[in-house]
């Protein structure tokens, strides 16, 4: 879910995440968790607060926000810094991610199987 305020309204919120506020929690399902104090102010979601109390990640980028589903098995990631790899390039030449550091790029992966 993609954001340009850490407030929306309890039905946006919904729409883009799954999860529907309710007044004993979010729940998704049968599955509901305990919203603390603050999260909700009248029909509008503290975002930041529910997704720390949901496990969903939250990424900030020059004042717009990106949401993550919400993770309590732990398989999400722990942060946005992509792992050590190096790659061959067509050409048969090493190419290491990390002289990318600073600057924004999108890797591509397919798998025939």
């Amino acid at each position: 879910m993609l954001l340009t305020s850490l407030r929306t309204d309890i039905d946006t919120f919904a729409a883009g995440t799954g999860w529907h506020v309710e007044p004993r929690g979010a729940c998704q399902g049968e599955l509901c968790v305990p919203l603390e104090r603050g999260s909700l102010d009248g029909a509008t979601v503290d975002v930041a607060r529910v997704a720390a109390r949901l496990g969903m990640a939250l990424v900030e980028d020059d004042g717009r926000w990106a949401l993550g589903p919400a993770s309590f098995s732990g398989q999400a990631l722990a942060s946005t810094q992509a792992p050590h790899l190096t790659l061959e390039t067509f050409a048969g030449e090493p190419f290491a991610l990390s002289s990318l550091r600073g600057t924004r790029y999108v890797l591509v992966a397919w798998a025939p199987y």
